[in-house]
């Protein structure tokens, strides 16, 4: 390592650019033409006192020591006179001698620069050793050897040697610490006034053979490229490599100097942030990526490709402002169709080497909205399994026949229920469909009054399907508009209770249902005892999630609110005659779904009790339904449809003959 300083200080960063250019100069080219290589003046190893290679030649004066002929006799036995040592170490003798006796702690060796140090005795009588280290000294060196008799008289020797510290060694290339993906050009200069007579490099154990491709008579120019993979390896390299360079001149001055650099066959570390393997994603989502690399990231590089699909689902990420190791984007999966269910996100990028990589997860997508129903279909059954056999229910309403149907006429207080299930993608043979599950906070009822003339649901999107509430009649501001609807917030109600599962007998039980009469000999209790409803089960769906949604409050053991209570179209403003009620929820993800409206026709001061059929006398029912205009943001009259059962954004549930196994 002493030469490798030594190298910065005489060999300024000119000198290794014009050291560089030699090489390039002698790499090309007919040799008749080449021209002569030119070393840089600085890099001379002239006659001169001060070499330009950092050698001593004039150390000055000697220094003010004492003389005295009275004084002990010394004798300096090694090093001789303008000796040439080589190494760190240089191992000095003297024998000192005096007929008054010598004493003995005022030996003392100094060499010149150097703190003093005393000699110890030999085995050989009078003769005295210490170890010195010369590692400073390059070139010319003085030492100098101090006694004192026993009498007080003192005298001093002086020897001059000269230390040659090595050939200089200099890597051009690789710097230290960089970083190559296949192979390693090497590059080095040599240098040194007396004759080099052995040169070596190594890499680890094994040799490396270079080319020499300049030389004058105090310097040489080597060249080679190391292919990490080449059969010379027992396996090939990789990881942190260590390049060793050794020189040794005729008189055996040996310089080694080492080199570490990195094999790097690896890409850029990728740490997925935005999802985990088997997370739920629709909609817009993020996407997200911590990406590292000691070579450093190729930004441009550096992207997230979307169910293997290189055109359309391509996501180039962008570094993040405040983070530039996260990288970011957004895509919208509403670009994948209802058919696709486990895409794969795929992260990629590249380090500024070339190397590559990638990270791949695969995560459930669900893009459909829930379906709302407020007059679900009425002939719902449940399954049971007993005695290994599965039984049927008879039919029921998932939301209770006290419930309002659609075209009934209605009381002031009435009850207004909702079957809400999530979908998932439609995957044939899929045995799991992850689905969000149905957001609590974002449902909602909306009764709008028939005489303000307006749609409560629409078709927000143009393509003839109802999606949306109509945005003119949600009640938004401060001040609420006389043409907005009124809305309320629904809650789920637990699963409880027990279907019927007598026998079937008029009309007897269905065929292709999969399942066989119940054999019970008495229908099950209602939910709530002491209140009209004829709610005997509350059916979920999925996981155990609650399917029927209700107006709050909810009190589980109380039979008065056991199943929520009714809707006061008085106690809201809502006048006599036909008013649209509707349902909209989302999905966790965000998917938006809306209820088919129920038209009611509302009856204030006549005896009903109960929803039934409306008379002729209620008029023609609205429609309930219209379109927004994309262009002009108005609604018009056009009516909307909404999706059967079986299409692929289905928004209606099962018309008839419905089964659901509950355990």
């Amino acid at each position: 390592m002493q030469s490798s300083a030594r190298l910065r200080r005489t060999l300024p960063v000119p000198v290794l650019a014009v050291l560089g250019l030699a090489l390039l100069t002698v790499a090309c080219g007919d040799d008749k033409k080449r021209p002569p290589i030119v070393f840089p003046d600085g890099f001379g190893l002239r006659d001169a006192s001060i070499y330009l290679d950092g050698r001593t030649s004039d150390l000055g004066a000697n220094p003010d020591l004492r003389v005295s002929l009275e004084g002990p006799e010394i004798t300096i036995e090694t090093p001789i006179e303008a000796q040439i040592v080589v190494g760190d170490i240089l191992r000095v003798q003297v024998k000192v001698t005096d007929a008054d006796g010598v004493e003995a702690q005022s030996l003392r060796l100094t060499l010149q620069g150097a703190q003093p140090v005393s000699l110890g005795l030999t085995a050989t009588p009078d003769v005295y050793e210490a170890l010195l280290d010369v590692r400073k000294v390059v070139g010319k060196g003085r030492l100098w050897v101090e006694a004192t008799d026993l009498l007080g008289n003192a005298n001093s020797q002086v020897r001059l040697f000269e230390r040659d510290p090595g050939p200089i060694v200099l890597f051009l290339s690789p710097s230290e610490g960089s970083r190559f993906p296949r192979s390693v050009s090497v590059q080095l200069v040599v240098a040194d006034r007396v004759e080099v007579t052995d040169f070596a490099t190594r890499i680890g154990t094994q040799s490396i053979a270079l080319t020499k491709t300049a030389s004058t008579a105090d310097r040489s120019v080597y060249v080679g490229q190391v292919q990490f993979d080449d059969p010379m390896f027992p396996v090939p390299l990789s990881g942190q490599q260590v390049l060793t360079a050794s020189a040794t001149n005729a008189n055996g001055a040996r310089t080694i100097v080492k080199r570490t650099f990195f094999v790097d066959d690896q890409g850029p570390g990728i740490s997925i942030r935005s999802q985990k393997a088997g997370e739920l994603v629709g909609r817009v989502i993020e996407l997200s990526a911590e990406i590292s690399d000691p070579a450093g990231v190729q930004p441009a590089s550096v992207r997230c490709v979307v169910g293997n699909e290189l055109q359309k689902r391509e996501v180039v990420l962008e570094p993040d402002a405040t983070n530039p190791a996260l990288y970011r984007g957004q895509f919208d999966t509403r670009n994948l169709t209802i058919q696709m269910l486990w895409p794969v996100l795929s992260f990629r990028a590249a380090d500024r080497l070339g190397n590559e990589s990638h990270r791949d997860i695969e995560v459930a997508l669900d893009n459909r909205q829930p379906i709302l129903s407020l007059d679900p279909p009425e002939d719902f059954r449940a399954k049971r399994e007993k005695d290994d056999l599965i039984q049927c229910s008879l039919p029921f309403d998932p939301v209770g026949s006290d419930a309002a149907d659609d075209l009934d006429a209605v009381p002031q207080v009435t009850e207004l229920r909702a079957r809400i299930e999530d979908r998932g993608n439609r995957v044939p043979g899929a045995q799991i469909v992850p689905i969000g599950g149905v957001e609590a906070a974002t449902v909602r009822l909306f009764v709008l009054p028939g005489a303000i003339g307006k749609p409560v649901v629409v078709d927000s999107d143009g393509d003839g399907f109802c999606d949306a509430i109509n945005p003119e009649v949600v009640p938004l501001g401060s001040r609420p508009d006389p043409g907005q609807a009124v809305a309320v917030d629904l809650v789920p109600i637990p699963g409880e209770g027990l279907a019927d599962f007598m026998p079937h007998l008029s009309p007897p039980l269905p065929t292709g249902l999969g399942c066989i009469n119940g054999d019970e000999a008495k229908p099950p209790r209602p939910l709530c005892d002491t209140t009209p409803s004829t709610m005997k089960s509350i059916i979920t769906y999925s996981t155990k999630l609650p399917a029927i949604w209700t107006i709050p409050p909810l009190l589980r053991g109380n039979d008065d609110y056991c199943v929520g209570v009714g809707f006061d179209f008085r106690a809201n403003e809502v006048p006599a005659g036909w008013a649209c009620v509707a349902a909209e929820a989302r999905d966790e993800l965000g998917n938006l779904g809306v209820s088919r409206p129920i038209r009611v026709a509302v009856e204030y001061g006549t005896s009903r009790f109960f929803p039934g059929p409306a008379p002729a006398s209620a008029g023609a029912a609205p429609n309930c339904t219209g379109t927004l205009d994309a262009r002009s943001g108005k609604v018009t009259a056009q009516a909307c449809r909404f999706r059967d059962w079986e299409a692929d954004f289905a928004q209606e549930f099962q018309p008839s003959l419905e089964t659901r196994l509950f355990r």
